[in-house]
């Protein structure tokens, strides 16, 4: 009988203890931080991630290592980890991130115009975190030198590829000349041109001579060719 009811009040102790055992918050952010620092692609110089749980949550502690899930991709600067557990009680939990990836990225000295070309002067690299450079960053100064703004952008600004454009060989209301080709002749005119153009780049060109508006090709900054 003595057995019987220490048996009882060691189950019921027991049962008491494990009810009061809550799982660590503190784990669980770890876990969601270790799940989004995996899923980050290779490329950033340093990466810091940083899991939002509330202490005051209380959650069945977990007989094993809590699995998790993460999306496929960051949105902006944060993304939501699915923390869960299987045993003894399942649950699961949502868990926000916030994720900074800094990044060497090209930044400008000073402001610029549109239509202004960029030269080495305008620019340093600046560590950036570039979660919050949604619609992309530029890291090499050759990807940029010699290109053209497209908008006025300020002294600070991080440039990125939608900035800025192929410089424009030709600008509207050039003098140029036009060049025929035809059976291994080739002939010459003076043109104007009607629109600005890139190297390759098909503008409209009024003949000086006969005054026809013709298409041609810009192959210079003094020179586009008609296709004959």
């Amino acid at each position: 009988m003595l057995r019987t009811v220490l048996g009882i009040l060691i189950l019921a102790i027991s049962s008491t203890a494990w009810a009061k055992t809550w799982e660590s918050t503190e784990r669980l952010a770890q876990v969601a931080e270790n799940a989004a620092r995996s899923s980050q692609q290779a490329g950033a110089q340093k990466l810091q991630v940083s899991a939002q749980v509330d202490s005051r949550l209380k959650l069945p502690a977990c007989g094993h290592y809590p699995k998790s899930r993460t999306p496929s991709s960051l949105r902006g600067t944060a993304m939501t980890v699915e923390v869960q557990c299987s045993q003894p009680q399942p649950w699961k939990l949502y868990v926000p991130v916030r994720v900074q990836k800094f990044q060497q990225v090209l930044v400008l000295n000073q402001a610029v115009q549109s239509g202004q070309i960029i030269d080495a002067s305008m620019l340093r690299q600046e560590s950036r975190d570039v979660a919050r450079l949604p619609y992309g960053f530029v890291s090499r100064p050759e990807q940029v030198i010699g290109q053209q703004a497209r908008r006025h952008l300020g002294a600070g600004v991080a440039l990125k590829p939608q900035d800025l454009s192929a410089r424009m060989a030709v600008r509207r209301g050039q003098d140029v000349t036009l060049i025929g080709r035809i059976d291994g002749l080739e002939i010459r005119m003076s043109g104007k041109a009607l629109a600005d153009g890139q190297i390759a780049q098909r503008i409209r060109v009024r003949n000086l001579s006969s005054q026809k508006v013709v298409e041609a090709i810009v192959r210079s900054a003094q020179e586009v060719e008609v296709l004959l």
